[in-house]
């Protein structure tokens, strides 16, 4: 249990104030007992679910964020890593997956927002540990994206056995979010919301 708190968070014009009451679960104390000091920790979620508050109130009690997109706490390197495995599935840095071929099966252009991208190459099982090995412990690290590449990160993430926290909000509050940001079909990296809800 914590003392109850409040808590601003700013996005874009959005802003919002959370009351956080307590933190919950006996797996959650148990696997912090365990621990020989804070854990690492990866926090889950679909866009607009809250993982930018939860990123941030962890930063305040100490875990270390690195390198983050402002506003959103996304950390840079995770989502450079995550807009390329989106990219060779010719998903669009912008979350659309409705994409056409833009030259010769080398790069693709978006119909939501006109951009065009080159295809990646793979990306190298090093490139995973470079990101996270220039965290400093504990750490705390999130990109929506990661809860459709998660199983990419699982080699990587293994070695330091972080704390996987799943941040969830009700759907119908998701889609109003979405829809600010002008996300009318309520789709992105090629999924449903709530399919990437189920998915996380």
């Amino acid at each position: 249990h914590v003392p109850a708190c409040k808590v601003k968070h700013e996005h874009g014009n959005d802003s919002k104030e959370y009351q956080v009451h307590r933190v919950r679960g006996p797996e959650l104390k148990s696997c912090l007992r365990r621990a020989t000091g804070p854990p690492s920790i990866v926090v889950l979620g679909v866009g607009h679910s809250g993982t930018s508050v939860v990123v941030r109130i962890l930063e305040q009690l100490g875990w270390n964020v690195g390198k983050v997109k402002p506003n959103v706490a996304e950390n840079l390197g995770m989502q450079a890593i995550n807009k390329r495995l989106l990219a060779r599935e010719l998903i669009c840095p912008c979350g659309s997956d409705k994409t056409h071929d833009a030259g010769n099966g080398e790069r693709f252009s978006c119909e939501r927002c006109g951009q065009t991208t080159e295809i990646p190459g793979p990306v190298a099982a090093h490139e995973f540990n470079a990101v996270l090995g220039e965290l400093s412990q504990p750490w705390v690290a999130k990109d929506p994206r990661t809860v459709v590449t998660w199983e990419r990160w699982i080699p990587a993430l293994s070695r330091y056995r972080p704390l996987l926290l799943l941040v969830e909000r009700d759907v119908a509050r998701m889609r109003k979010s979405y829809e600010r940001r002008r996300y009318p079909d309520f789709r992105i990296y090629g999924r449903d919301v709530p399919e990437l809800v189920e998915l996380a």
